[in-house]
């Protein structure tokens, strides 16, 4: 009642606090005006209390409802609180009846706890199959490589040492354990398909290396996990687990995968010089290029390359009526030299993009990228020596192609950072050991071929030289183009090296070449100056300055190859002992010089008066010779190179005594007062002409050497005769000991002074011929080491 109370209360006191609010909204007469918008604010005001009393009435509910649920609860768990109290009673009870069992108590608790672990480990073992095919699911995302790798090796681990637990413990002749491991075998099968996974995608490193290099990595993450897996099985002596070596098979792979991009090259490199194309020629030879046939199938057109090598067109219907062709198979080195460069540079792209991408992917420990260039290196060197093998049915431009080839080969190895001796081509794994390295007989091959050609050039350009007359130069100098010719041939070869770039051993060889033609071109022409003694006055001075232009333009070139050639290749090469071999037959034509004048029809019968006949005794015959030597001196003058003209004159002198030593080989004339005087009267009139072509010195000793001739003829003292014939014999071994006892004899010279001059002389002439013997001998090995120079 006394809430009824309240509530009614509440009412009356609600309704008076109504009429007091509207009466303070109507205190004035026009607030009637507003009455109909205060009862909507009115409505709308009521309207929002009995929502809000609404939701404060529905949340009290509801709390009523959640205490009356939790009151219920709380009594089911009262009751089930007793009952555990009840039991635990009834155990205490029963646990005062077993405090005297304490060790059955500790066998059961081990017990119990091993059952839990082996009830654990079967349950593990029972999933490992379903666990390893939801592993192999992972594989589908190659990001997940590794973390499958981790999750399969634990699963293997744990049924590889279930199966040899079981074998230990296990007596096989009481239960067949083949369908259990059969079941485990499943997780083996699942690492099988793991690994066949893996290996798919090392075989793909190269591509993988720039399209996905995650996925490379990933599979030398595998390779380093189980590499540390293997060190350990190995160190804890785990029977249940073997070494996989994945590090090894990882580089047999990469060994197999560089191979087999060899295999097609190899094979082109065996059929170097095989026919690989079918052409049609027709009966003269000529390959035809293109043909055409009307619809009756007769020919209309042919193109056709001729045995010179020019293209043709036959549209004539007579002459295309009588032709007739024969199939041929053919060498087409162009096609062939293209393929196989294309495919080797694509070889060297290879090595260039394994340092750029794939050499990135691996551990710095591996040193992939020289493990990869070794392998591919081989390689390439057992293509180069196949090819090598094989240099003959290569043209000289073929050969050029592929050391140009190796040349650029070897700059890209040494962009890439490979020490010098490794970028060399070693030999290759089947190359027989007595053969040379394929690179050597490409090089020899070209070397020979130009030491064939520029030899037939020279000798046929030294021919026609020597059938046509000398040209004179503006100075007045004679000269034939032979000279100049072999030297274009000379630079042409070296500019053909020079267009494939290389500085070093193809450059070297070709220098050595070169070197050894120069040395030919001059045994040609020595053999020419020599032998061949028809050879007149004019053409003997274009051969001597020939040879002076061969010099000058020998030093250009040797410095011009040292300049082209690499510093340790540079060193090994001695060009200018060549260049002085132009010299030398300069010297031996300027000798042949001096011998022509001398056989000179005018000049020789001169040369029969001397010792004899009046003239000769008057001086008339010597006046005649000095004479006659000056109207040749001047055409020297003229005709010789300025540098060499004196040299001609010293060469005249030479052989004016030598044919005035030689005159005494036949025999010797009556010994007279007025010859004696005739031959002091000759030595003043040659010094006299002498003096304006040599230093007063090196003339004396000419004159010296006519005195000498004198002094045995005429002196009575042993030791001046000793003397003199010594020095003569030193010049003209050809003044043999029976010409001097000819000249004793002939002499009014007592026997005792005459014996003891022939035997002091005869000691000489054996030291002389001693002395020429050793001499010859020693330049004979000098020649068979002219060009013994080693090959780097």
């Amino acid at each position: 009642m006394a809430g009824i109370v309240d509530i009614s209360s509440q009412a009356v006191e609600a309704k008076e606090q109504g009429i007091q609010e509207v009466l303070k909204l109507l205190q004035q007469p026009e607030d009637l005006a507003r009455l109909s918008e205060i009862r909507h604010d009115y409505a709308n005001k009521l309207k929002a209390n009995r929502a809000a009393m609404s939701s404060v009435i529905q949340s009290q509910v509801d709390a009523t409802r959640h205490g009356m649920d939790l009151l219920e609860r709380s009594h089911k768990y009262a009751e089930k609180l007793r009952g555990s109290l009840h039991k635990i009673h009834a155990l205490c009870e029963e646990c005062s009846r077993l405090v005297d069992h304490q060790d059955k108590i500790r066998v059961l608790s081990l017990t119990h706890s091993n059952i839990q672990k082996v009830l654990s480990e079967i349950e593990d073992i029972v999933v490992l199959p379903k666990r390893a095919k939801m592993v192999l699911k992972l594989l589908e995302d190659p990001a997940n490589l590794l973390s499958a790798f981790e999750a399969l090796t634990v699963l293997e681990g744990t049924a590889e040492n279930a199966k040899a637990a079981w074998n230990r413990n296990i007596k096989a002749d009481k239960y067949d354990m083949s369908r259990m491991n059969q079941y485990l075998d499943q997780v083996k099968v699942a690492m099988g398909e793991f690994e066949k996974r893996l290996w798919a995608y090392v075989d793909d490193f190269y591509e993988l290396a720039q399209s996905d290099p995650s996925i490379l990595v990933s599979c030398v993450q595998v390779v380093e996990l189980q590499e540390r897996l293997d060190e350990q099985y190995q160190r804890t002596k785990m029977d249940a687990q073997r070494p996989k070596r994945f590090r090894n098979k990882l580089f047999l792979r990469l060994q197999a995968w560089v191979d087999k991009q060899f295999v097609e090259l190899k094979e082109m490199a065996e059929a170097t010089g095989h026919p690989n194309k079918l052409v049609k020629v027709d009966r003269k030879g000529n390959y035809i290029l293109e043909e055409r046939r009307d619809f009756l199938n007769n020919l209309i057109y042919i193109k056709r390359k001729t045995l010179l090598g020019k293209e043709e067109e036959v549209l004539d219907e007579e002459e295309l009526r009588g032709l007739e062709f024969n199939e041929e198979e053919l060498f087409d080195e162009d096609e062939f030299l293209e393929e196989l460069l294309d495919k080797l540079y694509g070889m060297e792209l290879h090595l260039t993009n394994i340092y750029d991408h794939v050499r990135d992917c691996f551990p710095p420990s591996y040193d992939i990228f020289d493990i990869l260039f070794q392998m591919y290196h081989i390689n390439v060197a057992s293509v180069i020596d196949t090819v090598g093998q094989r240099a003959e049915s290569l043209s000289t431009k073929g050969s050029l192609q592929l050391m140009e080839f190796v040349r650029k080969y070897m700059e890209t190895l040494r962009g890439l950072g490979i020490d010098e001796e490794m970028v060399r081509l070693p030999p290759g794994p089947n190359t027989d050991a007595t053969c040379k390295p394929g690179l050597d007989m490409l090089i020899e091959c070209y070397i020979n071929r130009m030491d064939e050609t520029v030899t037939r050039w020279y000798i046929n350009i030294l021919d026609v030289d020597l059938q046509y007359k000398p040209k004179a130069a503006p100075n007045g100098n004679l000269r034939t183009p032979g000279a100049i010719e072999f030297f274009k041939i000379l630079d042409e070869e070296v500019q053909v090296i020079q267009s494939i770039d290389d500085h070093g051993e193809v450059m070297f060889s070709t220098v050595l070449c070169a070197m050894e033609l120069m040395k030919g071109f001059q045994e040609a022409q020595v053999k020419i100056i020599r032998d061949r003694t028809h050879l007149g006055f004019e053409m003997l001075c274009a051969q001597l300055n020939n040879n002076i232009v061969c010099y000058d333009h020998s030093l250009e070139f040797a410095e011009e190859v040292q300049e082209l050639l690499e510093e340790e290749y540079a060193q090994q090469v001695d060009v200018e002992e060549v260049c002085r071999g132009f010299l030398d037959v300069a010297k031996l034509a300027t000798k042949r010089i001096a011998e022509v004048i001398f056989n000179d029809d005018g000049m020789a019968t001169h040369l029969k008066n001397l010792y004899s006949t009046p003239d000769w005794l008057s001086g008339r015959t010597m006046a005649t010779i000095v004479e006659t030597l000056k109207d040749f001196m001047r055409d020297v003058h003229v005709y010789v190179d300025a540098t060499f003209t004196k040299r001609v004159a010293e060469a005249t002198l030479e052989e004016l005594i030598r044919r005035r030593v030689v005159m005494f080989a036949p025999g010797v004339p009556q010994v007279t007062e007025a010859m004696i005087s005739r031959l002091r009267d000759d030595e003043e009139l040659v010094g006299e002409y002498y003096t304006d072509f040599m230093k007063a010195e090196k003339l004396a000793k000419y004159v010296d050497m006519l005195a000498n001739i004198r002094e045995v003829l005429s002196s009575t003292d042993v030791g001046t005769v000793v003397l003199a014939y010594s020095n003569m014999v030193q010049v003209y071994p050809s003044f043999e000991l029976q010409s001097l006892q000819r000249i004793i004899d002939a002499r009014d010279m007592p026997k005792k002074e005459a014996k003891e001059v022939m035997a002091q002389c005869r000691e000489i002439w054996k030291e002389r011929s001693a002395a020429v013997a050793a001499a010859e001998g020693k330049k004979a090995e000098e020649a068979k080491g002219w060009f013994g120079w080693g090959r780097k």
